[in-house]
Order: structure tokens, then C-alpha cells, then sequence
């Protein structure tokens, strides 16, 4: 169960802790473009207004989907250090393995749904900054 602990257990959360630095990057590294973009938004409406409907349809999709990513991985991490991983610590050398079950088969089924979910958000971000270029 240690080993479980260890390994895996810290392996899900070093994955979430990345992808939240991963798009904490990216909403910092986007933060210029809306301001730019309401700066110049009268400019654009007057020469291009359908590439600007097209563009700010993009944006507030990539601003929902950095939103709403961290939120995901807000819960997820929250999940794991105060549910799973708090319960498989407290019951770690528990000679009643069935509890260590419980909370480690719980943890491995959230750490893989959510990885799909948090995919997603990455993949609407890539597709939208694809379209804005």
C-alpha cells in the first residue's frame, strides 16, 4: 500500500499540478490579446465584422476554457487531498486492506476521468488559437 501511496497516488496529482501551471501559463501568456482586442474591437467591427465575430466567438472560448479547466483541476486536487489520499494515509498500515481499496480504486477512477475532460479543454484552446492566427 505504500508503494501505491508513492507512486501512483503522486503521480496523478504531479500530472493535475502540471496541466494547472500549463494553462495558468497560457491565461497569462493570452492576457495581452484582450486587451489589444478591446483596444482596437471598433476598428475591426468597421472593416472585418464577421472575422471579429468569428475571432471573439474564439475568445471567450478559450477564456471559459482556461476558466474552466482550473476549476476542474481545482476539484480533482481537492478530491485527492482531502478524501482519497487523507484516507489511504490514515489507513496505510490499517491491517483491514479492504478500506485501502476503497479509497485507491476511488482515486485511480477520478485521476482517469477527469484527465479526458482536462484533454478537452487543451484541445479547444489549441483549435481556437489556431482559428485567432
Amino acid at each position: 500500500m505504500d508503494t501505491f501511496y508513492k507512486t501512483l497516488g503522486n503521480g496523478c496529482v504531479k500530472w493535475y499540478d502540471d496541466a494547472s501551471k500549463a494553462f495558468g501559463l497560457d491565461a497569462k501568456a493570452f492576457a495581452p490579446y484582450i486587451s489589444e482586442m478591446g483596444d482596437n474591437k471598433y476598428l475591426m467591427m468597421q472593416y472585418s465584422k464577421d472575422e471579429f465575430q468569428t475571432i471573439k466567438d474564439k475568445f471567450f472560448t478559450i477564456v471559459d476554457g482556461l476558466r474552466d479547466s482550473q476549476r476542474l483541476i481545482e476539484s480533482t486536487q481537492n478530491y485527492f487531498g482531502s478524501k482519497s489520499l487523507k484516507y489511504m494515509h490514515k489507513r496505510v498500515s490499517s491491517p483491514l486492506w479492504k478500506f485501502q481499496l476503497k479509497y485507491s480504486t476511488k482515486m485511480t477512477k477520478r485521476c482517469g476521468s477527469d484527465v479526458a475532460n482536462v484533454e478537452k479543454f487543451q484541445a479547444d484552446l489549441i483549435e481556437s488559437t489556431e482559428v485567432i492566427a
